[in-house]
Formats: C-alpha cells, structure tokens, sequence
C-alpha cells in the first residue's frame, strides 16, 4: 500500500515537472478555485443548518444547564425567543430529549424536596432554613403547574424573621407570577383557589398572597378596597356577566343556521341594582270576628224599677301584611346589536368548477332571526328593549399558501445549496481532467520513446570519458541495465514501442 501511494506521489511530481509554466499556473488556479468553493460550500451549509425545537419556555436555570451539555457534547444549538428556546438539528432532537430528561432536565431550574438530599452534616442553620423554604416553593411551583390554564409559574415566600415584639412583627407574605396558556383565561374561583393552597401550605393568610399573570402585567388578586369600591367592582362584574350570557343565547340559536363565525352579537344590559323593600297591609271588610267583649250592667233603679246594661264588642277585621323585596341586579332595559354574514351560495361556473357566491338573506329571514333573538333574551317592550339585526358581507383574508414566506426561503436555501454543490462537483471534475490529460501526454509512446533516446544520447556522451578499456557498446548496455532496474514500468513500455515500430 505504501508503495503504491509512493508512487502515485512521484507520477504527480513528474506531472507537475512536465507541465510547462503556463499549466502551472492554470492549474494552481483551478486547485485554488476548488478550496475556496470548498470552504464557501462548507460555509453556506453551516450557515443554513435546519434546526428544530428541543426545549421551549424555559427558565434561566434550565436553560444554562442544558447548553452546558450541549457544548461539552460539542452539538450544535441555537437559542430562540429570548433565550427561553433551544434549538438542534432534527436528527439529535428525540436522543437528546431522552438523554436530558434521564439527567432531570429541563425540570431541574423546579426543585421541591429532593433538595433536601443535599444537606449535608454540618450545615448552618441559615443554610437548613433556606434550602426548606426553596423546597417548599418548588412544591408549590409543581402544584400550580397542574392547573390547565397555567403554562408557568414562580413562587416566592416572605417569611419574615420571628420577633418578640408583636407590635413591630412582620407578617409573611408570597406573590406568584402566572404565565397562562394563549387564549386561556384564569377564572376568579381558581385565583381564589391558588391564594388558599398557598396560604394553606405555608400559614400565610390568603389575603396577603399576590397573583400576577406575567403575559397581561394583570394582578388576579384583588387588593384591599373600601366598601364603594368593591360594590362598584362587582356591579361591573355582574354587568359583564349579564350581558355575555345574554349574547351566547343569540349566538347558539343563530350559529347552527348561518353558520359558526358568521354571527357577531353586542348587548348592553341595563340593570336594576336598587334594593326595593315594601310592606303592603290589606284589610278585608268582608270577614270579621269577634275579638273581645266587655258588659256592664248598672243597678240604678229606676222610677219602674229597672237598671241599664252596656255592652262592649271588639271584632277583629281580616287584614293582610305583605312584605316584598326586590333583589338587585334585574335588568331594566336591554339593547342588542346583531350583524349576521351574507349567505354562502354554491354555484357552478361556465368551466364547471364549483365557486362561491355571496347573496343577500330575504327580508323574511332577517324577520325570522329578529323574532328567534327576542324570544332568546325575553324581550320586553313594557321596558324600552331594542334589537338590531343587520346584515353585512364579513371581510374574507386572503388565502396564502402555507410556510408563504418561510417556504419561498426554504427553496432559495435548497436553490443555492444546489447550485453550489454543482459548481463544486464541476470544478472537481475539471481539476481531474487536467490532472488526468498530462498525466496520458506524460505515457504517450512517442515522448517515452524521445526521453530514453534522450538519455541515451546523454548516456553516449558520459561513455566518452570512462575508460578506454570499456568499449561504447557494453556501458550504454550496462546504462540500460541499471535503468530497467530502476523504472521497469517505462522499459517495458519503450520496449513495446521499439518493437511495434519495427514491426
């Protein structure tokens, strides 16, 4: 093996000596050309390396460490959306995700208790207290992250320092920073539900337990308000309530008919929140009944001997109390505003392909949607209601091709990647042809044929000056001797030559 790389190495040496200045140069040219194709190839292909989703939504803790092994693992990665993604190729992503996790990752920037397997024997007191009130957030952490709506969240305890002056005492307290799911909303029975969970675990009262959602910058928790406040708050509650129950009643019985999206419903609910207490007394004339009687009989006599009696009757008449209170929150007037899509006509064209067309709804239609609104929110005309039904043509997007964008630069990436792998490939095969060319016009029998006589004539003259003894015939005879022995290869070749030219 050596032998034959030795001599694949001197045929390129006695190539290159057999080129002429200008091949040189065009040559070196050309190989230049070839690594510089190279490193601009390798280079396009590393700039452009596909990527996919390792890990998304992670912490700071968690992200460090696993581009801490990542680099040690010499992978290649990149980071996204803050630092909070990472990104390999998509080869490595399903052995890396094993591998990670098997280690505890991403999950080790959320510890609990088996934090405290590392306290070890001597450790200071302070140290004992901050490694529990870690574990104990980190429980906390791992609970909330139960909850559907919550995506992430963070737990930090106040537990203030105890003190032997009650006046002066701190009292413990926590806040929590929710990150929500898109589009998923934290109902006030789960804040509320959080707030107890925390307080419950850790002796802090839930009024001192603060729930922040960190997409929205909205505290959950309501804060400590006066009792105007909190009434006003929960008037604009009820409010709200009110009137998105009033608009899901319209839209369930119009969405089945003109179709899901087609349907936009607004509602302004006046409500009533004056408490009303009446009492209401009714007597009935028609029935009586005796309550009380007093007599009295007065023994006066009297010129014909008689005395006097009087008699004193109390009735008792049928009477009604009615005591009525009206409970607040009834609606006073209700307004509703309803825009419904135009209809959605298939048709066929002159070509025969299916289209679809816009067409206005009949009058009786919209008179048939105005009576179904009615009679879904209880219309009343004793009151003021008012509702609208109209119709409009809904702003349609335009349909973009899906990956638009991303999918035109997918193909230029591939386009270019392409094109540079065929100029690669074309300046190889240019290079190998060149090579290829001089080293056959380095064989061609007639150059072999010119460079023996060569050295033969070269060879004659060297005899001039040897020895008188030795005669002319027997040292070039020895000189071919001694060649064929150094390089068999062209002597068989010049030999094959000689005699085919003889022939």
């Amino acid at each position: 093996m050596l032998e034959l790389i030795q001599n694949v190495i001197d045929r390129l040496k006695d190539v290159w000596s057999s080129m002429t200045l200008n091949q040189k140069v065009v040559s070196g040219a050309v190989i230049a050309a070839l690594i510089l194709v190279a490193i601009f190839l390798t280079t396009l292909t590393g700039g452009i390396t596909e990527y996919s989703l390792l890990f998304a939504d992670l912490d700071a803790r968690s992200a460090s460490e696993i581009i801490a092994y990542l680099e040690q693992s010499n992978i290649p990665f990149r980071t996204t959306r803050g630092g909070t993604a990472i990104e390999v190729p998509p080869d490595r992503v399903d052995r890396l995700k094993i591998d990670l996790v098997s280690q505890g990752l991403p999950e080790s920037g959320v510890v609990g208790y088996e934090i405290l397997e590392s306290i070890g024997f001597g450790t200071s007191s302070a140290l004992q207290d901050v490694q529990i009130q870690r574990a104990l957030e980190g429980e906390l952490i791992k609970t909330l992250k139960a909850f559907d709506e919550i995506e992430n969240a963070n737990v930090k305890l106040f537990i203030p320092e105890p003190s032997l002056y009650t006046e002066t005492a701190k009292k413990p307290t926590a806040s929590v920073t929710l990150k929500l799911r898109r589009n998923r909303k934290l109902p006030q029975e789960s804040v509320n539900t959080i707030t107890n969970i925390i307080g419950s675990a850790t002796g802090i009262d839930p009024s001192d337990v603060s729930v922040a959602d960190t997409r929205s910058g909205i505290l959950l928790t309501k804060p400590a308000m006066d009792e105007m406040t909190l009434m006003s708050n929960t008037r604009r509650e009820w409010k709200t309530l009110a009137e998105y129950d009033y608009a899901q009643k319209v839209l369930n019985i119009l969405e089945p008919i003109i179709g899901v999206g087609k349907v936009r419903v607004s509602v302004n609910a006046d409500l009533d929140f004056d408490k009303i207490e009446r009492v209401k007394t009714s007597y009935d004339q028609g029935t009586s009944a005796i309550r009380s009687e007093e007599r009295e009989e007065i023994t006066n006599p009297t010129a014909d001997g008689g005395g006097e009696e009087r008699t004193l009757t109390n009735y008792e008449t049928g009477m009604t109390v009615e005591n009525f209170i009206s409970s607040p929150g009834n609606t006073k007037k209700l307004s509703v505003s309803v825009m419904i899509d135009t209809k959605d006509t298939l048709t066929v064209d002159e070509d025969g392909d299916n289209q679809i067309e816009k067409v206005q709804w009949k009058n009786a239609d919209i008179t048939r949607f105005r009576t179904m609104c009615e009679s879904a929110v209880g219309f009343d005309v004793a009151r003021g209601d008012r509702i609208e039904v109209i119709q409009e043509e809904f702003a349609r997007e335009f349909d973009v091709e899906p990956g638009g964008r991303l999918a035109l630069q997918a193909t230029l990436v591939d386009g270019v990647k392409a094109l540079s792998t065929g100029m690669a490939i074309l300046a190889g095969l240019v290079v190998f042809f060149i090579i290829l060319r001089q080293i056959t016009r380095s064989l061609d029998p007639s150059k072999i044929t010119l460079q023996i006589e060569s050295i033969l004539e070269r060879e004659k003259k060297d005899l001039i000056v040897e020895e008188e003894s030795e005669s002319d015939r027997s040292a070039l005879i020895r000189k071919i001797i001694t060649k064929a022995a150094q390089d068999p290869e062209i002597t068989a070749k010049t030999i094959r030559t000689i005699y085919r030219d003889v022939e």
